[in-house]
């Protein structure tokens, strides 16, 4: 069988229940298997919960709440916005 990158994404890494209980199911089994794992939270949760030894890393994209999309309100944003499109 071949190794791969597995990389799964969530709201959170560290909350009790939903997706992200899922998201660590999996996770285990694909590590269980061989494959290399990572798991993605793009915010803190209001509750986090200390998930203890994880044999896979993870990784938490913002330490708050995520800047709210939208239209870029100033000259620096919108010229970081274009580079990206």
């Amino acid at each position: 069988m071949t190794e791969r990158d597995v990389f799964l994404v969530s709201n959170s890494v560290d909350e009790m229940g939903g997706v992200t209980s899922w998201s660590h199911q999996m996770a285990r089994l694909f590590t269980e298997r061989g494959h290399r794992v990572h798991v993605i939270g793009v915010t803190t949760p209001e509750d986090p919960h200390d998930l203890g030894e994880l044999p896979y890393p993870t990784t938490r994209l913002y330490d708050g709440q995520p800047p709210a999309p939208g239209r870029a309100r100033d000259a620096s944003m919108r010229a970081k916005a274009a580079v990206l499109t």
